[in-house]
C-alpha cells in the first residue's frame, strides 16, 4: 500500500437543463430568501439580452467565507465548494454533496427544469516534492525512463474512459499532472500532484433524458463513491 496522502481541494456539481422556465428576479429572489446563511456573500446579477448565449451565468451567489459558490445559466446549474483559506475540503463534502440535493431541488422545482444531464468534478492533490518524477516513476516503465522522461520539469497523464454506474453511462476522466498550490497561511508554494477528476453522463444524451431529482440524489451518491475507489488504483494500490 502506498503511503500517497490524498486531499481534495474542491469540487462541482452540475446539472444540465435544455429546458426551464427562466425568470431571474424569482430565481434570485428564492435562492437568497430560502438560504440566506449559505448565499450571504457577494451576488452577481447583471442584465443579459435573451439571446446571449444561455451558457452565460446569469446569476452568481457566493458564500460570504469564499466556501460556497452558485452559477445559473439558462443551460446548466452550477454548485462549487471551495476551501477558503484552508488547503482542503475532506470533511465538508458529505454537507456539501447533501446540500447540493437541496439547492438543486430548490431549483429544478420552481423553474420545472428537465434535467438531461449530471456532472461532477473533483480536484484533489498529493503534497509531494518533485511530482514530475513521482508521476513518470509510478505510470512508466524503467526503460522509458531512462532513455525519453529525463530532466522531467513537467508531467502528466490524461485518461478517459465510458463506463456504466447503475443505470448511469457517463465519461469518467481522470488527470494527474504536477503542479504548485500557493498557502496563503504560510505564504509559500507546495510542489503538488494535482488530480482532477470529472464524471459525467452523455453530452450526446443531453436532450434524451430527463432525469428525476431522485436520479440527481442517486447520481451524486455514486459518484462520491466511485471517485474514492478510481484514485485508490492509481495512487493507494501496488
Amino acid at each position: 500500500m502506498s503511503d500517497f496522502k490524498i486531499r481534495v481541494l474542491n469540487l462541482q456539481v452540475s446539472i444540465f437543463t435544455p429546458e426551464v422556465l427562466f425568470n431571474k428576479n424569482g430565481i434570485l429572489a428564492l435562492m437568497i430568501g430560502k438560504y440566506p446563511d449559505v448565499f450571504n456573500g457577494d451576488t452577481i446579477s447583471v442584465p443579459i439580452p435573451d439571446d446571449a448565449p444561455e451558457g452565460i451565468p446569469r446569476i452568481i451567489l457566493n458564500s460570504k467565507d469564499a466556501t460556497i459558490k452558485c452559477e445559473i445559466a439558462r443551460s446548466h446549474f452550477n454548485m462549487f465548494c471551495g476551501p477558503g483559506d484552508d488547503l482542503y475540503i475532506d470533511t465538508q463534502i458529505e454537507g456539501f454533496l447533501d446540500f447540493c440535493h437541496k439547492v438543486v431541488e430548490t431549483y429544478a422545482t420552481y423553474t420545472k427544469a428537465t434535467i438531461g444531464r449530471l456532472g461532477i468534478i473533483i480536484n484533489k492533490y498529493i503534497d509531494q516534492a518533485n511530482p514530475q518524477d513521482t508521476l513518470a516513476g509510478r505510470f512508466c516503465r524503467e526503460k522509458w525512463l531512462k532513455e525519453v522522461f529525463t530532466n522531467l520539469s513537467e508531467f502528466e497523464i490524461h485518461s478517459l474512459k465510458k463506463i456504466k454506474l447503475d443505470e448511469f453511462m457517463v465519461n469518467s476522466w481522470v488527470r494527474c499532472k504536477s503542479g504548485k498550490l500557493e498557502n496563503k497561511k504560510k505564504d509559500t508554494m507546495l510542489e503538488i500532484i494535482h488530480i482532477i477528476q470529472d464524471i459525467n453522463t452523455l453530452a450526446e444524451e443531453l436532450k434524451i433524458k430527463k432525469f428525476t431529482l431522485k436520479d440527481v440524489r442517486k447520481f451524486i451518491s455514486i459518484v462520491s463513491s466511485e471517485h474514492v475507489s478510481i484514485i485508490k488504483k492509481y495512487f493507494l494500490e501496488e
